[in-house]
Order: structure tokens, then sequence, then C-alpha cells
């Protein structure tokens, strides 16, 4: 038979996340009866193990590192297989044991399949989760290679939720409230507390759990805005359908995105000084090149320009850069042409950037890509 009680060095280098099983111990839940179960995992894991496509079994849930079943619960384990397997179960059915129903999930993988990049909420599962069976090593070799964490998928995800944090819960649900659409503001605004969830897990380089888990265990995270638990209790409460309420959770919603962005350029030395642009830039897959040349002009305008006079240079060089303008001077020429903004305006960013040495680097790059 086959040990179910997990440990937490199952997953070799990849050690268990201590505030879940922390927030286990100190929650408030149901009776624990991980014990109960004991025999009648045994029991499936064995007859999964004997099946000859099986490759590797894992426990997750309250099977794996948590080691915590109670009156919710369900029973969760992962196969992973050859491509084909035609003796698994369904992926969902229930049982009596001890004169109580109980709900098996059996997430089944084909192995060959999961080498591909997995989601935040899919690696805390596994990280969490307890290998009982894996004779060749190939389910370690595959957890390892999955769960392994790179800095810049936490920024990058950070950068998609303070993103979108702004445009749901601060500018859509506003925008929705004063056409009328009090439901649908305060819809967005859910969502957006959701992405303030996501986006503090993020902080603290940590997979988010699943949804159920999540805001019980953000408060045990090390970094956070002041006061959060108030603070989203406060934002998450819906008093009433009118325009009057929505404002009042929006203006929470961006107190609590501002105090996020500057823990995100606290915490990543490399965090984008203009988020939303590097989204676009690079991880929105809106947007064909990365180098564009107004982007680039911008970025080196970004230390000297204010942020509104930025804003609207940017807009006139986006407009110019239409009319197929190649080089800096007819970049700004084209500019002067459309007269979008004030010529004093096009001068001064025209200077910084002289004075900044861009026209060289400009240049060279216009006959590169020539």
């Amino acid at each position: 038979m086959h040990q179910i009680r997990s440990s937490a060095s199952n997953i070799v280098g990849h050690p268990h996340i201590p505030w879940i099983v922390e927030s286990f111990q100190t929650a408030a839940l149901g009776v624990n009866a991980v014990d109960d179960f004991h025999d009648l995992v045994d029991l499936v894991v064995s007859r999964l193990a004997k099946l000859p496509s099986t490759i590797g079994i894992v426990l997750l849930g309250g099977l794996g590192v948590r080691q915590f079943i109670d009156e919710f619960s369900d029973l969760d384990i992962a196969v992973f297989t050859e491509r084909d397997a035609p003796n698994l179960p369904p992926f969902s059915f229930n049982v009596i044991h001890r004169a109580r129903e109980i709900e098996f999930n059996i997430t089944q993988h084909a192995i060959a399949t999961q080498h591909y990049p997995w989601e935040l909420e899919k690696r805390s599962a596994y990280r969490n989760g307890a290998i009982v069976h894996d004779p060749s090593g190939a389910v370690q070799n595959l957890l390892q290679e999955r769960l392994r964490r790179e800095d810049g998928e936490f920024r990058d995800e950070l950068v998609r939720a303070l993103n979108q944090i702004y445009w749901k819960g601060v500018r859509h649900s506003r925008a929705a409230a004063a056409r009328g659409f009090a439901e649908a503001a305060h819809s967005l605004l859910n969502q957006s507390l959701d992405l303030v969830v996501e986006a503090i897990f993020c902080l603290n380089r940590r997979e988010r759990p699943h949804a159920k888990w999540r805001i019980d265990a953000l408060f045990e995270m090390a970094i956070k805005p002041a006061n959060v638990r108030a603070r989203l209790s406060d934002a998450l409460l819906v008093h009433a359908f009118t325009r009057e309420d929505v404002e009042r959770r929006a203006v929470l919603v961006e107190s609590l995105r501002r105090d996020l962005e500057q823990l995100a350029a606290e915490g990543f030395t490399d965090f984008p000084a203009e988020p939303y642009n590097y989204w676009a830039r690079f991880l929105s897959g809106r947007q064909l090149r990365s180098d564009n040349l107004v982007d680039e002009i911008c970025e080196k305008l970004l230390p000297v320009l204010p942020h509104d006079e930025l804003t609207l240079i940017r807009g006139s060089l986006s407009m110019a850069i239409l009319t197929g303008s190649e080089t800096l001077d007819a970049l700004f020429a084209a500019a002067r042409s459309d007269g979008l903004v004030e010529l004093a305006l096009l001068d001064k960013a025209l200077s910084a950037l002289r004075a900044l040495s861009i026209a060289a680097i400009v240049t060279a790059k216009s006959k590169a890509d020539g």
C-alpha cells in the first residue's frame, strides 16, 4: 500500500510554502478528518499505480502538505500517464466511506503534454502537493521544471494586475455608473479587488492559491498595503446600487492600487516607471514591435518631462509616425505640421532629446532597420 501522509520535501528542491500550512493551523476551520480517509485514498492510489499507463501520482489539496480534510472537502489526486489511458475513472465521482459521502477529483495529465508554462494557481497546487508514486522520477523532474520561479514572471503578473485594477476598478466602474449601469460598475469593482489580492501574492513572489483560500492567506503575507484587512473589507461591501456607492468603492480601490504600485517599485528594481506602456509593448500581444520608435523616444523623455506633457508628446508623435517618418527630425517636422500640440512643447521635447544625445541613436537605428 502507498502511505498517503505527505512530507513537505516530496518535491525535491521545492519546499512547501509555510504560510499555507500556518494559515490552516490558525484558521477557524472544521474538524480535521484526514485520518479517516487514509485507507480509502491508499486503495485508490494503489489501483491507479497498477494501471499500465500510470507514470506517477500526486496528492493535492487537503491530501497534500496541508493534511486537512473537513466536511466541505473533496479528495484531490493527480495521475500522470502516457498518452493513452483507457482504464482511468471519470474526473469526478462520489463514494460512501464511513457513513459519509465524499467526492474524488482525479485530475488526469498525459505527461508529454505538460511541458509548457503553468499558470500561477496550478503551480501553487502542485508545489503544495505530495508525490506518492513516481518510480521513474519523471513526475518529479516535470515538477522541478514547471515549478521553477523566475522573478520576471512575478513582475509581469504584477504589471498586468495593476493595469487591470486601474481600468476595471477606477476608470470603467465609474464610467458604467455614470451611464446608469450600477450593477455592472459593482461587478467591475469586484473583479478589480480579486486583482488586488493577486497583486499582493505577486509582491511577495508567491503563486496564488485557489480563489477560496486567497483572501485569508494574503493576510499572512509579509509585504502588503497598510491596514489591508480593513480596507479590503470596506471595499468589498456593496451598500447600494447607486453612483455614490460605486464612487466610494472606487476611491478605496484606487488607494489600494497606489499603495501596491509604490510597493512594487520598492520591491522590484526593474519595475517599469510606466506600467501601462510596458504592458502594451511587452505583454499585451497588441503591438507588433516592442522597440517602436515613439515608445523609445518617450522612454528617454520620461525623466525630463512632466507626465501630462509627455502624454501630449506621445499622442502627437504617434500621429506623426503614420506619415512614414523614419528620422527624428522628420518625425518632429510631421508633428509640427499636424499642429496637435503647442509648438513650444515640441521644441522643448526635441531640445531635451538632443541634449540626451538621442539623435545619433535614432539615426543608427533607422539605418539598421533599413
